[in-house]
């Protein structure tokens, strides 16, 4: 059975703030040793993790690069391949590399606690160091034996100490702009020394590495410019044997010059043939539009109006009146009218096939288009003549230069054979010469040189560590250490609540149980409810 106390109810979707926060307000005050004990946990995990875990100190260094485009700079270096110029983000990512680390961590003879370490990996480090599991280790090794070729102890701490140094390292890149901040972290103030040796190495091993391709350069050219000389020196011999036994000078000049002009004379010969058959076709057009075209051309005309014409006008302007006065004395539909609108439709008819003017007289001359065509042939027939004398000239002087040069194609094969090989072993000399010139400048000046990347400000030692922060975290757990003490009062409340109604309810022996009383809150109304477990003869059967 139930009995409800009518109250003012809320509507059942409405949250109440109000009862909310005093149920949280209670639990706190009722299991306030709980809240305490969470808190002062929190803020003991956070000295913990402030006294055991390494704080975090940061050191910028500044970067500039060279422009993708630097005309001066280029246009100077032209040629240099020490001085050439790297992608930006390739220097960055080789500025950062395990050589370039390495060498740094023996540089400065860092070890794993001079160096920035992530998460996972400290963790995983202090569990290695730990008693637990050294033993756990050291029993793992009785088990299974160890691998002869794993690395030495000393090996896994180096790589794990450059591993860690990587992660702790980024570069930053200034929006629109060729410069670029690296940032190094660390557990100590030496990160600003670990920052100006990373970029300091590079710059270093950068310069090493365009001496040793120089270097390397030379080494392989030097042998090849000396076999090339020889080649070339040699051929140069058997050429010299070769004109002094045919008895040349001066590499046939004469008879080249010869064959020069004899190549000149065919070409002038092709140009007047063509100039000739040009000339010809020109005529026999000029005769034939000389045929149809006539002797005399009218120049002037003179017009005047037509007679007819006008008289149709005057006709048809006499109907037009006549028929305006006669739609004053007959309707439109009359015969009259209807002959009226006919004898002007056939005027205007009569007007529509006569011109306004005709011709009164013309004036007849010469042609002057025949008279100039006529003029043209007449040149272009003396013209031909020319051209046609010119060209028997000149295949008879062509032709005795062919009986002259014809002993010539022999020897001068022979010739550009070897110039061609001259000019070959030439240029491949000097092709050497040039980079083994070039090799020897990149190798002497490497050192010199000014890189296309190159530190703009150095890294300074920092004056505080940039985490953690003592006077952020503990506020910051003693607010969070609070909430999950609220929390898990809240939580214990609710839990011991369920547990005493289950108790009592399932409880048997002598206890009377007469009902559950449900508090009531904004939205519900008190109510009782009879426990279905009453005994016969109890009060709760008597209606108590």
């Amino acid at each position: 059975m139930s009995d409800n106390i009518s109250r003012p109810r809320r509507d059942a979707d409405s949250f109440d703030v109000r009862g909310s926060v005093r149920s949280i307000i209670d639990a706190a005050q009722l299991h306030r040793l709980l809240v305490l004990a969470i808190t002062a946990l929190t803020v003991l995990v956070v000295i913990v993790y402030l006294v055991v875990w390494p704080a975090t100190y940061q050191a910028n260094a500044t970067i500039m690069g060279e422009r993708d485009i630097d005309s001066s700079r280029d246009a100077f270096y032209t040629g240099w391949n020490v001085f050439r110029k790297d992608d930006h983000r390739t220097e960055l990512e080789l500025m950062t590399s395990g050589p370039v680390l390495a060498e740094v961590v023996r540089k400065l003879d860092l070890s794993y606690d001079d160096v920035y370490h992530p998460f996972s990996s400290h963790l995983s480090y202090l569990w290695e160091q730990s008693w637990v599991g050294r033993n756990y280790r050291a029993v793992k090794a009785m088990i299974w034996p160890p691998d002869p070729d794993a690395p030495r102890p000393e090996d896994l701490e180096f790589a794990r100490t450059v591993v860690d140094m990587h992660s702790g390292i980024r570069l930053d890149p200034v929006n629109e702009a060729i410069v670029g901040n690296l940032v190094v972290r660390g557990p100590n103030r030496r990160v600003a020394e670990i920052a100006n040796a990373i970029v300091d190495t590079y710059l270093e091993q950068r310069s090493l590495r365009y001496q040793k391709e120089a270097q390397q350069a030379l080494d392989v050219l030097n042998p090849e410019v000396e076999r090339a000389a020889a080649q070339l020196h040699e051929l140069e011999r058997q050429r010299v044997e070769f004109a002094n036994k045919n008895g040349l000078s001066f590499d046939l000049q004469r008879e080249n010059q010869e064959l020069k002009a004899l190549t000149e004379m065919d070409t002038m010969m092709a140009t007047a043939r063509v100039k000739v058959a040009a000339m010809e076709a020109g005529l026999a057009e000029l005769k034939r539009q000389l045929a149809v075209e006539p002797a005399t051309q009218k120049t002037a005309t003179v017009y005047e109006a037509d007679a007819i014409r006008e008289s149709l006008r005057v006709k048809r302007l006499d109907l037009q009146t006549t028929m305006l006065t006669m739609r004053n004395r007959y309707r439109e539909d009359s015969p009259e009218m209807a002959e009226l609108r006919d004898n002007l439709a056939q005027i205007d008819a009569m007007l529509a096939g006569t011109a306004e003017k005709v011709e009164k007289a013309n004036t007849v001359s010469l042609n002057t288009t025949q008279q100039n065509m006529a003029a043209t042939a007449n040149n272009m027939r003396a013209e031909l003549a020319s051209a046609k004398a010119s060209l028997v000239a000149m295949e008879t002087a062509a032709s005795r230069l062919r009986a002259r040069v014809a002993h010539v194609p022999a020897l001068q094969s022979k010739l550009r054979e070897f110039d061609r090989e001259l000019t070959l072993a030439t240029e491949k000399y000097n092709q050497l010469a040039i980079k083994r010139a070039q090799a020897t400048v990149s190798a002497v000046t490497t050192r010199a040189a000014i890189p296309s990347i190159r530190i703009v400000d150095y890294a300074t030692t920092p004056s505080e560590k940039s985490w953690p922060k003592p006077k952020l975290l503990l506020p910051a757990a003693v607010v969070v250490g609070l909430m999950l003490g609220i929390a898990a009062a809240q939580i214990k409340r609710f839990a011991a609540g369920r547990v005493r109604r289950g108790f009592w309810g399932r409880r048997g022996g002598d206890a009377l149980v007469y009902g559950v009383v449900t508090a009531a809150t904004d939205w519900q109304p008190l109510s009782v409810t009879a426990y279905e477990g009453a005994r016969a003869g109890t009060p709760a059967d008597r209606g108590h």
